[in-house]
């Protein structure tokens, strides 16, 4: 594969009489080998010339055996290929390991994705410890709000309005108007001789606690007011605290850890990833069966785009022909037909596993399967097949040798000769016989297949025709 390209490559540059290139010398039908130039031998073919024809009914169908279950297995990563447990020809079981990718990389992904989750969570932590915080802190608030509307209250009860409706002050007033007027009454009876010095003495005396009293329920009134103030705006100050300031701290805590939480679940994402790419570095079988391609070597770099390896299924094989209209009703789905295989020698059973419901845009034909049982696997993928016991009518058209006709992957194709060089051509086929199949598009009369060689070729290769 990828040597043998670099060997290809590697003559080219030795050869400096040819420095125009491989391709200049292909086409001059040499190729170099050392510093000597040899030529290409064309390969040996027989031909035969595609005809106007009438296809003659018979008993017999042309086939050609196809695996039931075709799996190319895709790599879903790029890397390179560390092992390969399969060969061609090998069996395999669903889930076998066939082949692993350099697992380097990935498995720093793997680490990289979980120090950041690790990362990630701790932020989260972070962040649910910042929302407590500020839980903690709403709930100091509230409560100072409590604290101060109980001192205010205290204030209030202790310096406010007291049950008879007056303040201390107003009524440490009211006890100097009545010693003030107790002490005028007491002064007008000693003047007019009615009352003792003694008792003007104690009614100046009465006079003089009232006014005392009331010069200090002012300042206890002053002092109580105070108080009030004070408490209000304590209560004021508090509730700001406990609403504003507690609360929005609480809201940006809690966004915080909201966006830490993301963080956690976009890491957990990212870690996922990284453990399914791991995971496909690992190829397995998807399906129970036979390895019929390996498409890379070890060290080779991998690429999605081009099967590892495909796997075909042979138990059963299929037979897929295609059928005119007129035919079409002699296929029920289950019956049993004959089926020759002339490469084994022997004839098999059949079963029709599928009639087309409807025909080919192009050919006009109905497409029919076969399953055949193949549980020891000696009919193989390829195998010319002739389905038996089904009548033909007579139909013409161009006519081409059934051993001139290549199928692969269900298209049909031949190599026309064309002067010295063999071309590639695609054909839509519609019924056949033993010998000859009609083909709907793809020739045209006159043309000249190749029916023996055709094995060797490839598209523009040199060929020498032989009888």
């Amino acid at each position: 594969m990828k040597k043998k390209w670099i060997h290809v490559g590697a003559v080219c540059l030795v050869s400096a009489s040819l420095l125009a290139g491989c391709g200049s010398a292909r086409e001059a039908g040499l190729v170099t080998a050392g510093s000597a130039a040899q030529e290409v031998k064309p390969i040996a073919v027989s031909i035969a010339e595609v005809k106007e024809g009438v296809l003659t009914g018979g008993s017999q169908l042309l086939g050609e055996i196809s695996p039931k279950v075709s799996v190319n297995v895709v790599a879903k990563l790029s890397g390179t290929l560390a092992s390969l447990s399969v060969q061609k020809g090998e069996m395999v079981k669903q889930g076998q390991v066939i082949a692993r990718l350099d697992q380097t990389d990935y498995v720093l992904g793997v680490k990289q994705a979980q120090a950041s989750l690790n990362t990630a969570q701790a932020s989260l932590a972070q962040a649910q410890a910042g929302v407590s915080a500020a839980k903690a802190s709403l709930a100091q608030a509230q409560a100072a709000v409590e604290t101060a509307t109980s001192s205010l209250n205290q204030a209030k009860s202790t310096y406010g309005i007291k049950a008879a409706g007056n303040t201390s002050y107003e009524i440490a007033q009211q006890s100097v108007t009545i010693a003030q007027a107790n002490y005028d009454r007491v002064k007008s009876l000693v003047d007019a001789g009615a009352a003792s010095k003694t008792q003007l003495e104690q009614a100046e005396s009465a006079l003089l606690q009232a006014k005392t009293l009331m010069n200090q329920s002012a300042q206890a009134d002053a002092q109580g007011k105070g108080a009030i103030n004070t408490a209000k705006t304590s209560v004021k100050q508090a509730q700001v605290s406990a609403d504003k300031t507690a609360k929005a701290a609480v809201q940006q805590a809690m966004g915080g850890e909201r966006a830490a939480r993301a963080g956690v679940q976009q890491a957990q994402v990212g870690l996922e990833k990284a453990r399914t790419a791991l995971n496909d570095t690992v190829i397995k079988a998807p399906i129970t069966g036979i390895v019929s391609f390996v498409g890379y070597e070890t060290g080779e770099l991998v690429s999605p785009q081009q099967a590892v390896a495909t796997i075909i299924n042979i138990n059963p094989v299929l037979v897929k022909i295609n059928v005119s209209e007129s035919m079409v009703v002699k296929f029920t789905k289950g019956a049993l037909m004959d089926v020759e295989i002339p490469a084994l020698g022997k004839t098999v059973k059949g079963k029709v596993t599928y009639r087309g419901i409807e025909a080919d845009r192009q050919s006009k034909m109905f497409p029919i399967e076969l399953e055949i049982p193949n549980p020891d696997g000696v009919i193989l993928p390829g195998m010319k097949v002739n389905v038996l016991g089904v009548s033909m009518n007579n139909q013409k058209g161009l006519l081409v040798p059934a051993d001139a006709i290549i199928e692969k992957d269900g298209k049909k194709s031949v190599y026309i000769v064309e002067g010295t060089r063999a071309i590639k051509r695609a054909i839509v086929t519609a019924e056949g016989n033993s010998t000859h199949v009609l083909v709907v598009s793809g020739l045209k009369s006159g043309d000249k297949v190749v029916v023996k060689g055709q094995s060797q070729l490839k598209d523009q290769a040199q060929v020498r025709i032989v009888q």
